[in-house]
């Protein structure tokens, strides 16, 4: 809940033209798959290895492959990520979260940026606990 707000903040000070392009490319990916009623986790997991890669801090992308790998090693994230982004009630507003937060990114807008991500990891703690 600590670290990707840092994240983030880099990503949008230090993302290039590229890393943008490869952001929208992957969170229009993941508005088809929630128009379509359908939570990907793999895509979830790509757009936040790459806001990673987006902050040219070599750090920062192990950190998040690392809890990437943790987090499907672990047999309670199922049960907590269906608690939370699958549902269908919470897929929409999932998707919106990360949607803000690509445009704060694109728009090089760090303070934006980590208000959002802070936002969207209190947001999947407290959808944790209410389901």
């Amino acid at each position: 809940m600590n670290i990707e707000p840092l994240i983030v903040k880099f990503a949008a000070l230090r993302a290039t033209d590229a890393d943008i392009k490869a952001l929208q490319e992957t969170i229009n990916k993941m508005e088809v798959e929630t128009k379509s009623g359908v939570y990907v986790p793999e895509t979830d997991e790509k757009l936040h290895n790459q806001i990673a890669i987006a902050s040219h801090n070599d750090l920062f992308i192990k950190f998040m492959s690392a809890i990437s790998t943790a987090m499907k090693q672990q047999e309670m994230w199922h049960f907590i990520r269906d608690r939370t982004v699958t549902r269908p009630d919470y897929r929409d507003v999932n998707f919106k979260e990360h949607q803000l937060l690509i445009k704060a990114i694109g728009d090089h807008n760090e303070k934006e940026a980590i208000e959002l991500m802070t936002n969207h990891m209190e947001n999947l703690y407290e959808r944790y606990w209410k389901a």
